[in-house]
């Protein structure tokens, strides 16, 4: 849309302004399916209103009244979202949900350590991606005014990549899937890089041949290191194999009751036909530290009274993540100790999966 507002000035005002209604439309869809795009959204957005107020030469009214109309068209889904909540009686649960809990998370307060280690896992990921998009910039900056709208191109796209980064990094907590909305923006500029980098060796004269090895050689370099991340993270995520065992002697020798799922797996419940003791069925929620003020309740009175009901199974991952509070993970030792037994472990890859049994269950 942004391009065909430079390259095709023919299209209609009429037809440009419905296209930017329908794109900010689909933006507000997926505002609310993950608020973490919302600094793309707002990128996009006023680059394409940018474009059409430079193309059309539109007065300040009439790019307000274009720029109203987005707004309304981006935060419609939100709105019908709160208003059937509202009905239905629970608009404070959405409100606490939606937006009191994104600012009570203390993601910010990782240790230096955890965070730079995240962070440094999800760049080197994406390394093959980087080299490319690096020399893609380069080039975009040097031939910005050789190559008409190339300049433009590079910059929509690199605004478009710093604005994805920057709503992933707004959470305070650099893991992967929030850098998910990166891909995009990554894999264009790093196809535009390495078409920029063959087009360049194959032009050389005499370099051609030291330029195609160096290209080579950084491919098989990131993609070996880019492969080595992927089987790290495979496994250490573990996989059916290794879920399926723990449910069925979680399933042999569960007499009654709701299991606990300390850490890790909450498909648990579903593969051992039981419900979560709490409500808030995922385990980090009670006992992560960044999440120990995002919730309705305190999330560690809630860990107690959990505890406190001796449910007949506990499942816990060993070791505990760095990003568990100490204070939980005390209080599930103090109850393992007095009132539990080690069933069964599961060993995994440098660490292990133990069910304690209730004593005289």
């Amino acid at each position: 849309l942004i391009l065909r507002l430079f390259h095709k000035p023919e299209t209609s005002g009429a037809t440009i302004t419905g296209s930017l209604l329908g794109a900010s439309l689909v933006f507000g869809i997926a505002l609310q399916i993950k608020y973490v795009c919302v600094a793309e959204i707002c990128f996009l957005c006023l680059l394409a209103l940018g474009a059409l107020i430079k193309q059309r030469r539109l007065s300040f009214a009439k790019a307000a009244a274009v720029a109203a109309g987005m707004i309304f068209c981006g935060l419609l889904p939100t709105i019908l979202a709160a208003g059937g909540y509202a009905v239905a009686g629970h608009w404070q649960e959405f409100w606490f949900a939606n937006f009191e809990s994104i600012f009570a998370k203390k993601g910010w307060r990782y240790t230096f350590s955890v965070y730079a280690l995240n962070l440094f896992s999800t760049l080197v990921y994406c390394i093959v991606f980087w080299i490319y998009t690096a020399y893609a910039i380069a080039r975009g900056l040097k031939d910005r005014l050789a190559i008409p709208g190339y300049g433009l191109l590079i910059f929509g796209l690199t605004g478009w990549l710093a604005a994805a980064g920057a709503g992933a990094l707004l959470l305070g907590n650099p893991i992967l899937h929030y850098f998910l909305p990166t891909a995009v923006p990554l894999a264009i500029l790093s196809a535009i890089g390495l078409a920029c980098i063959a087009e360049r060796t194959a032009t050389a004269s005499t370099s051609a041949d030291v330029r195609g090895r160096l290209l080579l050689l950084i491919t098989i370099i990131a993609g070996i290191i880019t492969s080595m991340v992927i089987f790290m993270q495979t496994t250490q995520r573990r996989g059916a194999s290794q879920v399926y065992p723990i449910a069925a002697y979680m399933n042999e020798h569960l007499a009654g009751g709701c299991p606990y799922v300390f850490d890790d797996f909450p498909i648990l419940y579903l593969l051992t036909n039981c419900n979560a003791p709490s409500v808030y069925a995922f385990p980090n929620h009670l006992i992560e530290t960044a999440e120990l003020h995002a919730l309705a309740v305190d999330s560690l009175t809630e860990l107690k009274r959990v505890l406190g009901n001796r449910p007949p199974m506990i499942f816990v991952r060993r070791p505990f993540a760095p990003e568990f509070d100490a204070t939980a993970i005390g209080i599930l030792e103090d109850a393992l100790t007095e009132n539990y037994e080690l069933g069964k472990s599961f060993p995994a890859y440098q660490q292990e999966f133990n069910i304690y049994l209730r004593k005289n269950r």
